[in-house]
């Protein structure tokens, strides 16, 4: 906090005031597992039979996620982010506190995910990263680890099929066009922007062979979303856009 008890966004996202010289500092999981937690503020305020309770946003973040299960909709799929007023609406009657641009600039820089308040539509998540900062990849964003879960789920089903098959080119060439129709339809869906599937003699060694183990090596590229988006507007003269061939 400041030194009036107010909030400092910039002492959260560092997590402390190194000032002070602290013995530690806060921060978000890390290791193993920190591409697959997302950390979401602030508290939600609940109205139940004329009683206002504040309480964590986990629930009803939840529930905004699972709607993409559940929903039917078209268009809507698994790995759909759950952040903006199409999809990441939350069901709350207001929250413990609202946020400057200047504090949404901290907690975005920091990965957190914060809930807002559009006056026309209400609440919805703003945000949708991982506990994975640094480096930032493709798992510092919650979709991709949610693309990932269906992919693998899918591959493994197919992979079942073979289990205990030869490791034979006719098996494994079977095994290449399935998975290749696997991530097609991903890729159809808007889940990937592009694969490759490898499984030949190139990673399909002879020892591995011989220890009767057999390697899909599936390569994706997952789509990203528009977090940030710039509107860019110059002004030109009268006459100007004609001249120049603007389209």
């Amino acid at each position: 906090t400041n030194s009036d008890g107010s909030l400092n966004f910039d002492f959260i996202k560092r997590g402390g005031d190194e000032n002070k010289n602290p013995s530690f500092l806060y921060g978000f999981a890390e290791g193993l597992g920190e591409s697959c937690v997302g950390y979401f503020f602030p508290y939600l305020t609940d109205n139940t039979n004329g009683i206002s309770i504040s309480m964590p946003p986990a629930a009803d973040v939840a529930i905004t996620y699972m709607q993409k299960h559940i929903s039917g909709v078209a268009g809507v799929e698994p790995w759909t982010i759950a952040a903006g007023l199409s999809n990441g609406m939350v069901n709350t009657s207001g929250t413990e506190m609202d946020f400057t641009d200047e504090d949404l600039e901290h907690l975005y820089e920091m990965g957190a995910n914060p809930i807002v308040r559009d006056i026309n539509s209400g609440y919805y998540i703003n945000s949708e990263s991982t506990a994975q900062v640094k480096p930032v990849t493709s798992l510092s964003y919650i979709h991709s680890r949610e693309v990932l879960i269906e992919l693998e789920n899918d591959m493994y089903d197919m992979l079942l099929r073979y289990h205990w098959k030869f490791n034979t080119p006719s098996v494994r060439a079977e095994i290449k066009y399935k998975a290749d129709k696997i991530c097609k339809e991903y890729l159809d869906r808007g889940a990937l922007y592009d694969f490759r599937n490898v499984i030949d003699e190139t990673n399909n060694t002879p020892d591995l062979i011989d220890a009767q183990k057999g390697i899909l090596d599936t390569y994706v590229e997952i789509t990203k979303g528009l977090a940030i988006i710039i509107n860019k507007i110059t002004i030109l003269g009268t006459g100007k856009i004609q001249s120049s061939g603007f389209g």
